[in-house]
């Protein structure tokens, strides 16, 4: 792990994404020095690690009909309350197919990319999303306001095919933090950004301490680098 300061996390002129750390990898490369996830991989049950017929059967069979739910229970809400829609058919699509989140973040070549902390999600999201794009990589993000779990399947409903399959290289998630810890105990992030912990949402939280300890749990889980917000 690597506790950096936030500035850091920099761009280099032609060249990939790099961030900020000792034996810095492009965010667009696993890198070598990365631990083998291919144990991890095999254990994923997707229709598209198979090729042919049989791996289009089992898409058909698993996500078509939960794809379609969502997506109707999207339109359905749109049509009665324009701009909606974001939490309720991801929460739908969770219960039909409990397994696709995880399925889908670990189809990215290039791996999961989490920021999560009281303060500064969005903002820092959507810069690295910005400087991952300007560098030719296809993000799956998610929302600013569809940052809990059910808001992740709702971002599957909007950016994936009828099959469930989002085309995109790497993940770069903003995650609340009463999340992360159990998303990344389904799917280990390649890197974690964490900002401040404050005392924010006390009624949610409890205790700053509490978010602490979880944020943590999600730091030791990522197979490449940490970023660190150092100076809070």
């Amino acid at each position: 792990r690597a506790n950096c300061h936030p500035a850091a996390l920099r761009c280099r002129p032609r060249s990939t994404l790099y961030t900020g750390a000792s034996r810095a990898e492009p965010l667009g490369h696993a890198g070598t020095d990365s631990p083998d996830r291919s144990e991890d991989h095999a254990q994923v049950a997707a229709p598209f690690a198979r090729s042919g017929a049989e791996g289009l059967c089992r898409a058909i069979m698993l996500y078509l009909p939960a794809i379609v739910v969502g997506r109707f229970a999207r339109f359905a809400i749109r049509r009665v309350r324009p701009g909606g829609g974001s939490a309720l058919p991801g929460l739908i699509l969770s219960k039909i197919a409990p397994k696709l989140l995880a399925k889908t973040l670990r189809s990215f070549s290039s791996g999961v990319v989490v920021v999560s902390g009281s303060a500064g999600k969005s903002t820092t999201t959507k810069m690295v999303v910005a400087l991952a794009r300007a560098h030719g990589l296809e993000v799956f993000t998610n929302p600013s306001t569809a940052n809990i779990r059910q808001g992740f399947y709702s971002s599957i409903i909007e950016k994936s095919n009828i099959f469930a399959r989002v085309k995109a290289d790497i993940a770069i998630l903003e995650i609340d933090e009463s999340h992360a810890d159990s998303i990344s105990r389904e799917v280990s992030p390649r890197i974690v950004t964490l900002l401040n912990v404050l005392e924010d949402q006390l009624d949610r939280f409890i205790d700053p301490a509490l978010v602490r300890d979880s944020l943590q749990n999600v730091a030791v889980r990522a197979t490449q680098k940490v970023l660190m917000n150092a100076d809070d």
